[in-house]
């Protein structure tokens, strides 16, 4: 296939290591004066009505400042992953190999309790983790469980069962449903059905952040 200037074969494709994408979510510096701001951009008696925000100043104003997207961008290199941080300062998309993301993120299975379901867990440095509110994306695969050999019985084979976990932010009380996602999807193509891009797709942003609002 040829397209752009490059050039590709089923080799090459067959043989690059599989990508995941995570999106991170930020707090907002704050949060109230957000909102206000928000519904008056809409309220024709304010004098914000219709008064958008360019991306950098919207960053400047609501999101995390450009010296914590930068520690957490640091960090997350040392794993070997990719980090962009969107216009804003509110959101990241982390895009590696499913080991190095969850390695970046000491990404923990935690099962499923009685009326409760399957969770990833977290865990990054305290001074990166109290400004995020979600992780969404990330998926840490069950252990595999212990075998003990009983004497003179021969090993029996196991089979482990994969788990679609559905996966919500640690201590978010982000609601969830029992439609698992499909996480074969790599790329941007998990963004776009269910993270930032769907987000983004379904709100008409492209449009602004093109026109520089």
């Amino acid at each position: 296939m040829v397209g752009s200037g490059l050039v590709f074969n089923r080799a090459s494709a067959k043989s690059a290591p599989k990508q995941t994408v995570v999106n991170v979510a930020f707090k907002s510096t704050d949060p109230t004066q957000l909102t206000d701001f928000v519904y008056n951009t809409v309220d024709p008696t304010s004098a914000d009505y219709h008064q958008y925000l360019t991306p950098t100043a919207f960053a400047a104003k609501f999101g995390q400042p450009d010296s914590y997207v930068q520690s957490l961008k640091a960090y997350l290199d040392n794993y070997h992953v990719q980090t962009t941080i969107y216009p804003g300062n509110l959101a990241a998309k982390v895009t590696g190999t499913p080991a190095n993301v969850q390695k970046a993120f000491n990404a923990k299975y935690v099962a499923a309790k009685k009326g409760s379901q399957i969770t990833t867990a977290y865990k990054l440095p305290g001074s990166l983790s109290s400004q995020i509110v979600a992780v969404i994306g990330l998926y840490a695969t069950k252990p595999k469980p212990k075998t003990t050999k009983k004497p003179n019985a021969k090993a029996k084979k196991t089979t482990t069962h994969k788990h679609a976990a559905i996966n919500q932010a640690v201590s978010t009380g982000l609601s969830t449903t029992d439609q698992k996602p499909d996480t074969a999807l790599s790329g941007n193509a998990f963004s776009k059905k269910y993270g930032v891009a769907k987000f983004a797709n379904a709100y008409q942003l492209n449009d602004l952040y093109s026109k520089g609002l």
